[in-house]
């Protein structure tokens, strides 16, 4: 029990360092997720435990792994030079402050040492269980919108505009000339030349001394 605690106290307290210390270094790192951090903490506690048993190799497989941690800064959380020093160093520091204390807190009390063995990796693995379901949940939200009650505000009813209809268009008749009134051919009594002849009186038309 206590082999199986000291394992998952090594595999989660040094993901949570590795996490939190890019995210001093480097707060916008897009590459820092303690999922992957627990990752790295597996092949770490792999690596510790096969250096234990080759002692007369470890020298050669510490450099190794150093370098191998270096490249995994630089390659897959893409820091500087800088910045994974500063990473480094941070894993180293953090321990040597923190952990005296955590001795002292448990002194001899075996109950104490439970709760440092057991309840520390059992709340930064619950703390992080417990953001990533609300990181989720929020992440829901933003994708469906919500609904919104919108009323609607009593307006005038807008002026009816009647259309502008295009002036008419009135053709253009050519000028007609007036009609002349017919002409009626004039009569005109011409004088005959001919002698004129007297037609005999009748008696009917009285005596001759009266005509």
């Amino acid at each position: 029990m206590i082999f199986v605690g000291a394992l998952l106290f090594a595999w989660i307290v040094w993901a949570g360092l590795l996490w939190l210390s890019i995210r001093l270094i480097d707060r916008t790192n897009p590459y820092n997720r303690f999922a992957i951090a627990l990752v790295w903490g597996a092949f770490n506690v792999a690596a510790a435990l096969v250096l234990q048993h080759v002692m007369w190799f470890g020298l050669f497989l510490a450099v190794a792994y150093l370098v191998l941690f270096v490249r995994v800064l630089t390659r897959h959380y893409e820091l500087g030079i800088l910045a994974t020093i500063g990473v480094i160093a941070l894993m180293q520091a953090i321990p040597y402050v923190v952990m005296p204390k955590l001795l002292d807190w448990v002194d001899d009390s075996e109950l104490r040492a439970y709760v440092v063995l057991l309840g520390l990796p059992g709340g930064i693995l619950a703390t992080w269980l417990v953001g990533r379901r609300h990181a989720i949940a929020a992440d829901e939200d933003r994708r469906v919108p919500r609904a919104k009650v919108v009323r609607r505000r009593e307006t005038e009813p807008a002026p009816v505009i009647a259309p502008e209809l295009p002036a008419p268009q009135i053709a253009s008749v050519a000028p007609v000339a007036p009609i002349a009134p017919p002409i009626r051919p004039s009569v005109v009594p011409v004088a005959s030349k001919a002698p004129e002849r007297v037609a005999p009186a009748s008696d009917a038309d009285g005596p001759r001394f009266l005509r």
